[in-house]
């Protein structure tokens, strides 16, 4: 069976995100005052591929800015080969920018201020460690994972959680704050975890 070319895909990737993205942005301002919900993940990305993180090598300022202002979960866990490196550090910042784009809309809008906000990814990349690529084994590469939430007014600025969660937590912790009500889940709201509790 032949495989995918990986830049095709890739660019299929980007276009159709590019079409959401203008579809997004061209909504109009919303009028009640229910809270909107802005779920961001992308595939294969790092938990230590942003800055924030302490990445030298990466600068990610819009995904900081989201971290600062909302919650950074540490451990949320869901040279070797240069130009795999240089690749995947310029796909990440691609996504910073838009992630930056989109918040910026957000705050021309009038949206930020009701808006929930999450940004994590589905599981990390190998990236060369341990000799190894993609995702295919649960070595902390692979296995752990960005995850930022942002919910002014609601979610206290540059909060930092140790606590170890998973992508498993968003459907409750959605729920949770935007107050639609539990429905039967394997995983807890984070709220808590946030709030200090």
């Amino acid at each position: 069976m032949s495989r995918l070319n990986p830049k095709i895909v890739v660019l299929v990737i980007f276009a159709l995100a590019g079409i959401a993205l203008k579809s997004a942005l061209m909504t109009p301002k919303a009028e009640n005052n229910k809270p909107n919900l802005l779920f961001i993940m992308t595939d294969q990305q790092r938990y230590d591929a942003l800055s924030i993180a302490g990445n030298d090598e990466l600068e990610t300022p819009n995904l900081d800015r989201l971290a600062k202002q909302g919650a950074y979960f540490k451990n949320a866990y869901p040279e070797k080969i240069k130009y795999m490196i240089s690749n995947y550090c310029g796909l990440v910042r691609e996504i910073d920018d838009w992630v930056g784009e989109i918040l910026k809309k957000l705050d021309e809008l009038g949206l930020a201020e009701n808006t929930l906000v999450i940004f994590t990814s589905d599981h990390g990349e190998m990236l060369g460690a341990h000799g190894m690529r993609e995702k295919n084994v649960f070595y902390e590469e692979s296995a752990h994972i960005p995850l930022l939430i942002r919910f002014p007014n609601k979610i206290k600025s540059n909060t930092r959680v140790d606590g170890y969660v998973s992508n498993i937590d968003l459907f409750s912790t959605i729920l949770d704050y935007l107050e639609i009500g539990s429905h039967k889940s394997d995983g807890k709201s984070l709220h808590g975890l946030m709030d200090g509790n």
